[in-house]
């Protein structure tokens, strides 16, 4: 059986930075959708950009070592 390698701290603190980016980036793009059709688009896209930051906070955890 082989061992997976621990993720370098600095690997990490990119992927946060990369997620929370993403989140940000998604958020932003639901200004755009608020008159567009069909309405929902935006609150998926919303529901997106929290799962990004979800994961961020989950990278954290296990930079950490809490998770």
């Amino acid at each position: 059986m082989t061992k997976v390698p621990s993720p370098k701290d600095v690997d990490l603190v990119r992927a946060v930075k990369a997620s929370i980016d993403n989140g940000y980036r998604l958020l932003e793009e639901t200004d755009d959708l608020e008159f567009r059709s069909p309405p929902a688009t935006r609150y998926f896209m919303a529901m997106i950009a929290q799962e990004e930051f979800a994961k961020a906070f989950l990278l954290y955890l296990v930079k950490e070592r809490i998770a």
